[in-house]
């Protein structure tokens, strides 16, 4: 499924942690993945900071997703032909997640190989019924992608996959069981394997796996041990072991299959956890490095013993290529310019030898293309005076062909500013999402007063600015605050959508500031009347367009 994480070509990358509260950067390389750097999303200046960080560790990024909001779902797709397989997979994808536009398909192949006869008796008809099962995964677009990309764009440094972080780390859980079953020379291994670990933050994350393959995967937020009670932090990690074991069952979870529970952390509460589980299972508790070292991952001197994200990233960083890679058209826009340049270069670095080659053929036609030049000097000023003789000669016969010129260049001026607002209106439908567009008016502010200077003939004229004013309203039972929020999330994915356009959102719903006295309505009248009422809001969309000559005032 995926690339194997060998040690002698293990790739150094820089992995880029996506979490609900901030973006932690690792530094992954053959000697373990050391945490740079933990980034708040609402951190001043955070673009520039992390395409900093980036630039710094100076190797292709692999961003690995875990935040809470992850959307999976197991589907049969019918066995059809090779070619057709791809665009039958990506509708059914299309039709199991709609509105989310990041997101990638996975195929699931069956561990248990079937008998040579049973596939021969198949027909095509019950192979075709049978079909392929895939895993489909998606997430929402969100502002902390949008942040990340740019972050990465800004960098300018090649992007290697945008992966999920319980997708990337299920053949880590897999591998983990086997090595822990092999340490007890257990005759089988167990079907079902449970993963759990705290993350920097607070989150809980819970991995499940059948037979390798990802089955269920829960993060939920709870309390950091060190900021509250220890034994209340072990109640909490049991109970969510528990639920998730609840949610097993509609898996066809039997506890007959063999249950394997890794609980990663401190050794001492991993050791209360145990005497608190009553689940029939084969348990297992160790710290991280001793998890990473079970594993032949090198954590590095001072790693800590209980927070595991390290351990994920050390993990997906070292791969030759990810599980399973979400694609978006953002991600294209960043991705493609990269592996083009990277393709650019192998081809130069192929070439250099042959240039070499070359290079005394050049210098010769270098000294042959210097006469040629001298020759080209002489035919051209001879060109000039016939041109100037014919010139003269139409004048003398009353054609002007200064002004015919002069109208052809005004002509090209003219279609040269003109303004196509189809493309802006399609990326404003593109992100519109829930909300409803009550109209829209087009202004294209032109250069109408600009009269030449005639003592300043070489005076250019002015940029136009054209302008689009979407208009919205919201019912007056609306909180203002609510909908000024939505709008301005709507207004930021536009401006990371338009490059070059300045996005505003400057007439909000209602002026939040105090006016000095407050009334308030109740009741069912205010409520009606409130619901009656609208509240008005625009967000202006605006660009210069240079004049047609290049140039703009000073």
């Amino acid at each position: 499924m995926a690339g194997l994480p060998l040690p002698f070509l293990s790739p150094s990358r820089c992995v880029l942690l996506i979490t609900d509260d901030a973006l932690c950067v690792y530094d992954a390389s053959s000697r373990g993945a050391a945490l740079l750097e933990t980034i708040p999303w609402r951190s001043p200046d955070f673009i520039n900071v992390v395409a900093d960080l980036i630039r710094s560790i100076g190797k292709s990024v692999l961003v690995l997703n875990d935040a809470v909001e992850q959307h999976y779902r197991k589907e049969k797709v019918p066995k059809i032909a090779i070619f057709d397989q791809a665009s039958v997979v990506q509708r059914r994808l299309n039709a199991a997640f709609p509105n989310y536009p990041i997101k990638a398909a996975l195929e699931i192949k069956d561990k248990v190989k079937k008998p040579m006869f049973t596939m021969a008796a198949q027909s095509k008809e019950d192979m075709v019924k049978e079909g392929q099962l895939y895993l489909f995964a998606a997430i929402p677009s969100s502002d902390a992608f949008a942040k990340t990309l740019e972050a990465i764009n800004r960098s300018g440094v090649t992007i290697s996959g945008y992966c999920l972080l319980p997708i990337e780390s299920a053949d880590m859980v897999k591998d983990l069981s086997d090595r822990l079953a092999k340490q007890r020379r257990a005759k089988t291994s167990a079907i079902w394997s449970v993963f759990i670990g705290q993350h920097h933050g607070g989150g809980l994350r819970q991995i499940v796996t059948k037979n390798g393959d990802l089955a269920l995967t829960r993060i939920t937020p709870i309390i950091l041990p060190e900021e509250g009670d220890v034994a209340g932090w072990c109640a909490d990690v049991v109970q969510e072991f528990q639920a998730t074991l609840t949610y097993l069952s509609r898996f066809g979870y039997n506890p007959e299959d063999g249950l394997n529970v890794m609980m990663i952390g401190n050794a001492a509460l991993g050791a209360q956890i145990e005497t608190m589980i009553n689940t029939p299972c084969t348990y297992y508790t160790m710290t991280v490095p001793q998890a990473a070292h079970t594993l032949g991952i090198p954590m590095g001197r001072g790693a800590d013993v209980h927070y595991v994200d390290p351990l994920h990233a050390a993990w997906a960083g070292r791969k030759t290529r990810p599980i399973l890679q979400l694609k978006s058209r953002e991600m294209e826009r960043v991705s493609k310019p990269r592996q083009i340049a990277t393709a650019a270069m192998l081809l130069l670095t192929l070439g250099l030898g042959g240039g070499s080659f070359y290079a005394s053929a050049g210098a010769q036609g270098i000294y042959a293309a210097n006469k040629n030049y001298e020759v080209a000097q002489e035919q051209r000023k001879k060109i000039e005076d016939l041109y100037l003789e014919e010139l003269q000669r139409k004048e003398e016969m009353g054609i002007d062909v200064k002004l015919i010129q002069g109208s052809i260049a005004f002509f090209n001026n003219v279609k040269t500013e003109e303004v196509d607002p189809l493309p802006l209106l399609r990326a404003v439908a593109d992100e519109l999402r829930n909300l409803r567009l009550d109209g829209f008016k087009f202004v294209n502010l032109g250069d109408d007063d600009f009269r030449p200077d005639p003592n300043n003939p070489a005076a250019k004229k002015p940029p136009r600015t054209f302008e689009v004013i979407l208009k919205f309203s919201y019912a007056g039972s609306v909180k203002p605050q609510d909908g000024n929020a939505e709008l301005k999330d709507f207004a930021d994915r536009l401006d990371a959508k338009l490059p070059g356009f300045d996005v505003k959102f400057e007439k909000k719903l209602q002026d939040m500031s105090y006016l000095g006295e407050l009334t308030q309505e109740t009741g069912i009248t205010a409520n009606e009347r409130r619901s009656a009422d609208r509240y008005q809001a625009e967000i202006s969309i605006s660009k210069e367009q240079t004049p047609a000559d290049g140039t703009q005032t000073p």
